[in-house]
């Protein structure tokens, strides 16, 4: 029973510390490999789900990843997908609910329906490679400070490739 307690500690105090760590300036992320991508969209879709579109039609379940709140507009996350994507008027707790009620999933054609942007991205910038890791801090989070610096300084096309 001890041994249960404290597991459930420590458990508590790490999603506190996931879930404070936006009050800092920084945020937890889906995969510490992936490259930070940094972006602006038409409008705040940073609740809403995703799919991947191809040739105009849905080619992926839902998904979505959470994402850091920059300046100017711009977000960004960890993450190596193209600017293939649509999303979806559903935002992601309806999508856990939906799920947690155990309701079936949405087939593609059923998806397409409730596709509210097809075109999503006015900026979309890949991280170079020979600054891989830089946006990133020691835990693997990204540094939302440093890259608020180089948006603020005009220098997001030194350190990103820009893909649209």
């Amino acid at each position: 029973m001890k041994q249960a307690m404290i597991k459930i500690q420590i458990l508590l105090l790490l999603t506190i510390a996931m879930t404070g760590c936006e009050m800092f300036g920084h945020w937890p992320v889906d995969d510490d490999n992936a490259p930070v991508v940094v972006y602006r969209t038409n409008n705040d879709y940073s609740q809403n789900v995703r799919v991947t579109i191809s040739s105009g039609k849905v080619s992926s379940d839902v998904w979505w990843h959470y994402n850091v709140t920059l300046i100017n507009g711009y977000y960004a996350e960890m993450i190596n997908v193209s600017t293939n994507i649509a999303y979806l008027s559903f935002i992601i707790s309806e999508i856990e609910e939906r799920r947690n009620n155990g309701e079936r999933e949405f087939t593609r054609e059923e998806l397409e329906q409730y596709i509210i942007d097809s075109d999503p991205f006015i900026d979309y910038y890949e991280e170079k490679s020979d600054y891989y890791g830089q946006f990133k801090l020691k835990n693997g989070i990204i540094d939302v400070a440093k890259l608020n610096n180089i948006i603020e300084n005009g220098e997001l096309e030194k350190y990103f490739y820009k893909v649209k």
